[in-house]
């Protein structure tokens, strides 16, 4: 079943959003950009797998309150997150990857300081940080946030292979369905 989880999204995939779940009862796959629509559709993808273990991440993150509003609902239902050796989870997706109940990276996963609230630049995102810094903080570790705050907006911070061991980023049994499927390619 794991070798053959290669996770791109094929006609017998069904998707919500950015959301794809397969025959496997035992996965979803979150591939793209966190949206408004997010919460829901994470929602409808639980419905139709309601017994998934893990949940996949390939994203580019999104904005910050649709993303800590995904990571509530990840949080609160007890799925494990992945981020296997060729995916990625940048930026606001990180919240996401944090709230599993397990957590196993091999892919890459980095964070930044918040940017843009709305997309529109109008917005103080120090003022706005402030704000939501307690949000973040229910989900990323604190020897996480040195990081996230220290890297400003316009860079990212890619956690290396010695980073994630030293800071214990991987959460969870190295005999965890979360840590063999993130050994998946």
């Amino acid at each position: 079943m794991l070798l053959a989880i290669t996770l791109a999204p094929s006609q017998a995939a069904q998707r919500f959003g950015a959301f794809v779940v397969f025959e496997s009862p035992d996965y979803i796959l979150m591939d793209g950009n966190i949206t408004g629509s997010a919460t829901s559709d994470f929602r409808k993808a639980r419905a139709a797998r309601p017994n998934a273990k893990v949940l996949a991440l390939r994203s580019a993150g999104g904005y910050v309150d649709d993303a800590l509003k995904l990571a509530g609902a990840v949080r609160s239902s007890g799925i494990s997150t992945a981020i296997p050796g060729n995916f990625y989870c940048y930026s606001a997706c990180a919240y996401l990857f944090f709230a599993g109940r397990e957590h196993i990276v091999t892919g890459k996963l980095g964070v930044h300081r918040v940017g843009e609230v709305d997309g529109s630049g109008s917005a103080d995102a120090d003022a706005y940080y402030k704000m939501v810094k307690g949000d973040i903080q229910r989900f990323v570790p604190k020897n996480v946030m040195r990081y996230l705050e220290s890297t400003p907006a316009s860079s990212m911070h890619v956690f290396s292979r010695k980073e994630i061991t030293a800071l214990n980023i991987n959460r969870g049994s190295s005999n965890s369905l979360a840590a063999k499927f993130a050994s998946t390619q």
